[in-house]
């Protein structure tokens, strides 16, 4: 079941990507990732000896949603269904987690089995990105600039993510399975790295060198005495480390900073069209120094002017004429939110704002990170439930370093590690994990597995069913 669950993931991604490309509704892939997660729910309500947890969580998830929906109403909702329907994705991430502690706890062959399909669902990626290169249907992780080998995948930040965690633990997979055969290890090791290499993303070009630099010290830590394996990567990393000028990342932020000056150019030529207009207009100072702005903020924050006007948008922006602050879309969707925030009042602060309050016309302020977005979405209290609740782990890992990092702390744990920092970097600086199924599924098997490998014979924890004896 385990293994079945992982490994069916791309294939589920797969099938998204070509419904949207074929018009079909996302109806299709959304139930059947629902049905997925009703399933792995049952069962592990099943296998679990601790129903109280479920049951509390669950509560606690049906008081949130209550008090969601109904401050959303008191604000005028305009798609309840839509609304819960992005509060499930939420959910999916804790709620996984918790499944995959109950099967890892109820039966410890299901380590084995996620390692495993890790690897295959990689290689299932990588045939995917190959057919799509052949067939000529790779929509490019970079649409408008056709950079980055992004396969059939339908968002390319959560891609990004689960091709990081699942690159780590095929490596860590390469070096135990071939660990004194140097040059098939820098092969399957070059591959792997390859793909994070040509998907173009600063994350995945980060990711790179986290996993390599990051295994290498986790091998000094835990086997110094066989160097071979810190060779193969320290080849392999300082390869790609030097392939960093000619990389589709290094290009794709060329062309980023080139396309800065143009609207840097274009937003002057605006600015200077309109004072001309206003030449003859009987303007008071103050009104001319907010009318100036009016075609370039239209132009690059049309959403706020259209929905808070020119006045708002200026105020926002402190009169700003640079490319770098009116054509920065993190920020402009961040604005946007907090600018709703403050006009709905101190309730969605609590319980969050409505999704589809985000978009106005044909602009959409869906904010680009997760942390924001939950936030924003959930309010302080979706925030500080869900932020707790990595924290958790976090504290699992530490409690489990201090008290016996000796038996704690080896090459896989290590590599989940790191595979939790890359995610994390995903989550603090996209929108591609949290608040997406298929990215927080990996974040959660990560936690389980993490959870699983820190609390043997440690302590009891939420998915212990007996006391165990704490290792010292």
């Amino acid at each position: 079941m385990v293994f079945i669950a992982c490994l069916i993931q791309p294939v589920l991604d797969v099938i998204s990507f070509w419904t949207d490309r074929l018009g079909l509704p996302s109806a299709i892939t959304l139930g059947m990732r629902l049905a997925l997660l009703c399933f792995l729910v049952l069962y592990a309500f099943i296998l679990t000896e601790r129903k109280k947890l479920y049951v509390i969580a669950f509560v606690l998830l049906i008081l949130f949603t209550v008090c969601h929906c109904a401050v959303t109403a008191i604000n005028g909702a305009d798609d309840l269904i839509g609304d819960i329907t992005n509060l499930v994705r939420i959910y999916h991430f804790p709620v996984v987690t918790l499944c995959f502690i109950t099967f890892l706890k109820s039966d410890e062959a299901s380590y084995d089995s996620i390692k495993k399909a890790f690897v295959f669902a990689l290689i299932i990626i990588a045939a995917v990105d190959i057919l799509s290169v052949i067939t000529n249907t790779n929509p490019y992780t970079y649409k408008d600039k056709e950079i980055g080998l992004a396969g059939w995948f339908y968002f390319a930040n959560t891609q990004s993510a689960i091709i990081s965690v699942l690159v780590c633990i095929f490596d860590t997979q390469v070096i135990k399975r071939f660990r004194n055969n140097i040059p098939m290890m820098v092969f399957l090791l070059f591959l792997s790295m390859g793909m994070l290499f040509l998907f173009a993303t600063r994350l995945t070009y980060a990711a790179i060198l986290l996993i390599g630099f990051g295994l290498i010290t986790v091998l000094i830590i835990t086997d110094r005495k066989n160097i071979k394996p810190m060779i193969a990567l320290a080849l392999v990393t300082l390869c790609f480390t030097a392939l960093f000028p000619v990389s589709p990342m290094y290009n794709n932020q060329k062309r980023v900073r080139e396309n800065a000056v143009k609207k840097q150019e274009k937003i002057e030529l605006l600015i200077d069209e309109k004072e001309k207009k206003l030449k003859n207009e009987d303007l008071t100072e103050e009104e001319f120094k907010t009318e100036r702005l009016r075609d370039a903020y239209k132009e690059y924050l049309g959403g706020i002017v259209k929905r808070f006007g020119l006045e708002k948008a200026v105020e926002e922006f402190s009169y700003s004429e640079k490319a770098e602050d009116i054509c920065d879309d993190r920020r402009i969707k961040i604005t946007y939110n907090e600018l709703l925030a403050r006009e709905q009042g101190s309730n969605v602060r609590l319980f969050g704002l409505e999704l589809a309050d985000l978009a106005i016309g044909k602009y959409n302020h869906d904010v680009e990170n997760d942390f924001h977005g939950i936030y924003y979405l959930c309010g302080i209290t979706g925030l500080v439930l869900l932020a707790g609740f990595i924290l958790y782990f976090v504290f699992i890992i530490f409690k489990a370093l201090i008290q016996d990092f000796k038996n704690k702390f080896d090459l896989e744990s290590g590599a989940w590690g790191i595979s939790l920092i890359t995610l994390l970097m995903h989550v603090y600086a996209t929108a591609g994990v949290l608040r997406r199924p298929n990215g927080s599924f990996y974040l959660s098997v990560t936690l389980a597995v993490i959870y699983y490998l820190a609390t043997k014979n440690i302590s009891k924890g939420p998915e212990d069913s007996v006391k165990r004896k704490t290792d010292v």
